[in-house]
């Protein structure tokens, strides 16, 4: 499934890059810290097209946003990959209006796909076999805190 992923993200291109105009990265710390010392639990909520089984409108995913960021959410959780997932980088951008972080999920193998959209947090998955030193200081680079995910102890490493 990856592999395929992977292909048709290639087929498909890398879009120009994003541009910042002057806005701040928001961090998903200080974000957590916030919703903890009102007492509640930190969540990172998601928007994902797939669940619904159809593309979201901008409207929609807009009031997703809105919705989680006034139920305290801490940070919003944005699918980008659009064959598998129905996501689209135009999702984290609409996300992004309602003033919590954003995280980009996406299967992220080119450096290039960094500076695609504006996020302030970006998944990079570990199983895609990237040098992960090298995008975690890419994304960095483009003002991204990265979450790296794994799935076995080797990948850790």
């Amino acid at each position: 499934m990856i592999r395929g992923i992977i292909e048709a993200s290639r087929r498909r291109g890398f879009a120009p890059a994003a541009s910042w105009p002057g806005e701040e990265r928001r961090d998903l710390i200080s974000s957590a810290q916030a919703i903890k010392s009102r007492g509640q639990i930190p969540i990172i909520a998601e928007i994902k097209p797939k669940a619904l089984g159809r593309p979201l409108t901008d409207e929609e995913v807009f009031a997703y946003a809105r919705a989680y960021a006034d139920s305290n959410a801490c940070a919003i959780s944005v699918l980008t990959e659009p064959s598998n997932f129905l996501g689209s980088l135009e999702n984290a951008a609409i996300a992004r209006k309602a003033g919590l972080p954003v995280l980009r999920k996406d299967f992220i193998f080119d450096l290039r796909q960094l500076s695609e959209v504006q996020a302030d947090l970006v998944l990079l998955i570990a199983a895609l076999g990237v040098d992960l030193n090298r995008f975690i200081e890419a994304a960095r680079g483009h003002r991204m805190e990265p979450l790296v995910e794994v799935h076995t102890e080797e990948e850790m490493d």
